[in-house]
């Protein structure tokens, strides 16, 4: 162990010694370290902003022209978008009197103003992210009909109660002619009957929250996500419009695809759908020749440096040889001439990500791990190459490495 030592630090102080004799070569070695480095790092960095324009590119799909609720709610529940938004405004009856119904899952995308939900005991805003029975209902409206959060209300198709009232009327005239009552008492004497059908052919829901906003603009509004088992109010059959964000911008094909197959084979086989990604053909073009480039860019760049340190050593036989004639064996001669590059090879990487890290800090930050790979790759190829070049530069006598010229 002690003998080891003693050999490490002869080594150490023989290789100070050479590179301050021969600065120039030395200075060379690290310097094509440094170089080979910052040019397969700027190269990655390129290729990094290539990359993040591509994935950070907003790619928005669009479907017009009636799709379907549940279709958009099974697009959304993919892996292929986020940010879900659907829309559809319809006139309902709400306890019989007409409101504007918005089937939508985000009310401030849909009005461009930040809505002041109050919640019934029980209900939040995840009231709004799956199709249910539960409302959202203007302020100002709720007002006007008495009605309170959590109480249960009654939606039906615009004029529907109306409409029952005059079939009623028309029949009751048609069976009896001669019959002088007025409307309201035909009205009421069919009121059991008008009561059974409009509960058999209305639908109840639940004030799940009561909406308001500083321009008053949502005060007559009832919104809804929707409901998959209320397909005669239309809440199930077609929205206005669907908008997704692609979430992961390489299955762009694969999502166009995927949304060709849902569209036609569904009833809705008519709707648009729009979606551009002229956008990411540029970059994606160039992350295509610099995928391609890179690999060859550090092989290149490996082949450098291992043929540099091969050289280099091969250029030092003669300092080699006096090392044995002055009585150093050949496995110390070999330490110290593999460690010397090493060492040079070293020194050029560090000084070389100080140098990436002083002109592209940011960019050097996010591809550190190949950094550091290429690090490791030319420390071992400069290793390898030094430990066998100076093995062929010291396996004959020295009386032979003393006539070899430089």
């Amino acid at each position: 162990m002690k003998n080891y030592g003693a050999s490490i630090r002869f080594s150490l102080r023989y290789i100070r010694k050479r590179i301050f004799r021969s600065l120039g070569k030395s200075g060379l070695t690290v310097l094509f370290a440094l170089l080979l480095l910052v040019a397969v790092g700027q190269l990655k960095a390129v290729q990094q902003a290539y990359a993040d324009v591509f994935s950070n590119t907003l790619i928005t799909s669009r479907f017009v022209g009636g799709p379907q609720l549940t279709q958009a709610k099974a697009i959304g529940n993919t892996s292929y978008v986020t940010d879900p938004y659907y829309i559809s405004a319809k006139q309902v009856d709400l306890n019989f009197v007409q409101a504007d119904f918005i089937i939508t899952n985000n009310i401030s995308r849909f009005g461009g103003e930040e809505p002041d939900i109050t919640y019934a005991e029980g209900y939040d805003e995840t009231c709004l992210d799956m199709l249910n029975e539960n409302l959202i209902v203007g302020a100002a409206l709720m007002a006007q009909l008495g009605i309170e959060l959590g109480d249960t209300v009654v939606i039906a198709s615009p004029g529907f109660l109306a409409g029952q009232n005059r079939l009623y009327i028309i029949k009751h005239r048609g069976e009896f002619p001669e019959d002088t009552a007025t409307d309201h008492e035909i009205l009421e004497l069919y009121r059991d009957q008008i009561a059974a059908s409009m509960e058999s052919l209305t639908h109840k829901f639940t004030v799940a929250g009561a909406v308001s906003s500083q321009s008053g603009s949502y005060d007559k509004m009832v919104f809804s996500p929707g409901s998959a088992a209320v397909a005669w109010l239309g809440l199930q059959a077609q929205l206005d419009m669907a908008e997704f964000t692609l979430a992961d911008n390489s299955l762009a094909d694969e999502y166009r695809a995927y949304c060709d197959t849902l569209r036609g084979g569904s009833a809705t086989g008519s709707v648009t759908f729009i979606m551009d990604t002229s956008k990411l053909e540029s970059p994606r073009n160039a992350l295509s020749l610099l995928a391609a480039l890179y690999p060859a860019a550090l092989a290149a760049a490996l082949l450098i440096g291992a043929f540099l340190c091969c050289l280099t050593v091969l250029q030092s036989s003669k300092e080699a040889a006096i090392m044995r004639v002055l009585g150093t064996t050949k496995r110390k001669t070999r330490i110290v001439m593999s460690l010397e590059q090493c060492l040079l090879g070293v020194a050029g990487l560090v000084l070389g990500g100080a140098v990436l890290l002083a002109v592209n800090g940011q960019a050097m930050r996010a591809v550190s791990g190949q950094m550091l790979l290429f690090a490791a790759l030319y420390f071992g190829v400069v290793l390898a190459s030094a430990v066998i070049c100076s093995v062929l530069a010291t396996r004959r006598s020295a009386l032979e490495l003393l006539q070899v010229r430089e």
